[in-house]
């Protein structure tokens, strides 16, 4: 079977041409805020609350925040007004807002012509929190973990790994013993729908 052959989701084809449907630019973050529908997402597991306070605000300046936006670069798209909704970057924006509460600041992102469809926002999202999380293991305890995943996935049908954002996310993990396997955690701390 070659690769013409292989049937892409949704996700999948937006992802192979997303550099496609935007461009780098410099955004005046004065007019940048959380796009709505990925504001719920990240209030369903009460990230906001979780990201630690720090002095930043004497430490960290224009450039290195320049730099943080590089690393981990903001993605947005242009809506009505001039106003820049986030979909993603959502450690450099909460970092941003920790060090800048009166300067103009202006930084790179990636703007998109136009929003994604709802689903698309929603995984690119929890493509960003969960690489973080499980990748990046700024959390390493199981039961924050565990909290963490449940706020963000969808578990009213479904265990976290039947759910199509999971399965589209994490193909190969199918089931808790695998993911327990993949991050070193005990499975009977590790509890989740």
């Amino acid at each position: 079977m070659g690769t013409a052959d292989i049937k892409l989701s949704p996700f999948e084809k937006y992802i192979a041409k997303i550099n496609d449907n935007g461009q780098y630019s410099i955004i005046d973050t004065t007019h940048l805020k959380i796009d709505p529908f990925i504001k719920n997402i990240l209030n369903l597991a009460n990230l906001p609350a979780s990201l630690q306070p720090s002095n930043s605000n004497e430490t960290d300046h224009q450039s290195l925040l320049n730099l943080d936006a590089i690393q981990s670069p903001l993605l947005v798209y242009l809506g009505k007004g001039g106003q820049y909704y986030l979909i993603s970057g959502i450690f450099t924006y909460h970092k941003m807002l920790r060090s800048t509460k009166t300067e103009k600041i202006h930084l790179p992102a990636f703007v998109l012509n136009k929003p994604p469809a709802p689903p698309i926002r929603k995984l690119i999202m929890l493509n960003e929190l969960t690489r973080s999380l499980l990748k990046q293991f700024f959390v390493n305890n199981s039961p924050d973990i565990a909290a963490f995943m449940s706020g963000w996935f969808d578990t009213s049908d479904h265990n976290i790994f039947a759910t199509d954002e999971w399965k589209a996310l994490f193909p190969k993990i199918k089931n808790k013993t695998q993911f327990c396997r993949w991050l070193g955690l005990s499975s009977k701390t590790f509890v989740v729908k």
